[in-house]
């Protein structure tokens, strides 16, 4: 905590530090000392919409929800003003925020920061407070409005579009349903990467974090008995960490596509997002209705570099993932071609 409070100290402007303060506060059940700290850091920073969401989160926590929508709202608002000064100068309604028009779903690990990172900067498109609130599949106890009170503020203009990105959506099994009883005509975007490189770039990463500590031959192999026990139990599967099973992409897209029409969907190779975004970028803008666009840099967010897999791990993950990829293929009449 001590630490935290001297990076406020040094650099008080730098929101993330508050986030970090206030979950240790949370830890320790100080949260009303934490919203001291954030309500004294928004008289100092008035601009920072981050100190306003964490606002927010933290009220969220406290399930003060009324309270956390106005912190959300606000911080919706200052967003907005910075990213596109001349829409909120024209017209924009704080007390009733814009319904989403689409949702990245899908998959963790394929590219969808990246992919939301470069439609925030297309001048029709206003971003969400932040990327993923699992909304959907978490906190559906919160109400719909909390879930609004996320998105820019009403814009008179039909020009612009709003959405937001949870790649665990595609996993979650209730979540199609909730999202159809709300807002049946979204579009939905889903990028899907090679289930190999997906699993290992999810298991670096959670190393990285210090979630795992267990070698990666340990890690697939006890997935792969666990899977081969439960597989007909999703409830059980989805509470371990996933390498494997988030991999096999045809029951999630079945039960979306049971739900939602074929047409409201846009499928993406990872692959070729990653070598060519451009393309792919300008592809899923035609998908929303957007006039073309080119950015000055497509940068890469979210990647890691990680050692290279054994031969013979990889060839068992290839062995397994064979079956499941072909039926995906022709489900969807879709090449992937991995390998």
């Amino acid at each position: 905590m001590n630490a935290f409070l001297k990076a406020i100290e040094i650099k008080p402007d730098f929101a993330w530090s508050y986030w970090n303060l206030w979950n240790i506060l949370a830890e320790y059940e100080q949260l009303d000392q934490a919203r001291k700290i954030l309500v004294a850091a928004i008289d100092r920073f008035p601009d920072s919409e981050q100190v306003k969401l964490n606002l927010g989160e933290l009220l969220s926590y406290q399930k003060k929800f009324q309270e956390a929508m106005v912190a959300y709202r606000d911080a919706a608002v200052q967003k907005t003003r910075r990213s596109h000064p001349e829409i909120v100068a024209k017209s924009a309604d704080k007390s009733s925020p814009l319904p989403p028009n689409f949702i990245i779903i899908g998959t963790q690990k394929g590219g969808t920061t990246s992919l939301y990172r470069y439609l925030e900067e297309h001048p029709q498109m206003v971003g969400f407070i932040k990327k993923e609130t699992h909304f959907w599949n978490q906190h559906c106890d919160r109400g719909l409005d909390w879930y609004i009170s996320h998105f820019p503020p009403s814009i008179f203009d039909t020009n612009i579009i709003t959405g937001e990105a949870t790649p665990n959506y595609l996993e979650s099994p209730k979540v199609p349903e909730r999202i159809f009883e709300e807002f049946p005509s979204i579009k939905l975007i889903v990028l899907l990467r090679n289930p190999i490189t997906r699993a290992l770039s999810q298991y670096h990463h959670w190393v990285r974090l210090m979630r795992e500590y267990r070698p990666l031959e340990i890690v697939i192999e006890s997935e792969l008995n666990l899977i081969k026990s439960n597989l007909e139990s999703e409830s059980k599967l989805i509470q371990y960490p996933g390498y494997i099973w988030r991999g096999l992409y045809l029951p999630f897209l079945e039960k979306w596509m049971s739900i939602f029409p074929r047409e409201q969907f846009l499928i993406i190779r990872s692959e070729d997002f990653y070598q060519n975004p451009s393309q792919v970028f300008n592809q899923v803008l035609d998908f929303l209705g957007l006039p073309s666009y080119e950015l000055s840099n497509y940068c890469s967010y979210n990647s890691g570099r990680y050692p290279q897999i054994e031969p013979s791990v990889y060839s068992q993950l290839r062995d397994y993932f064979y079956p499941h990829n072909q039926r995906l293929q022709d489900f969807l009449n879709l090449q992937f071609d991995w390998d």
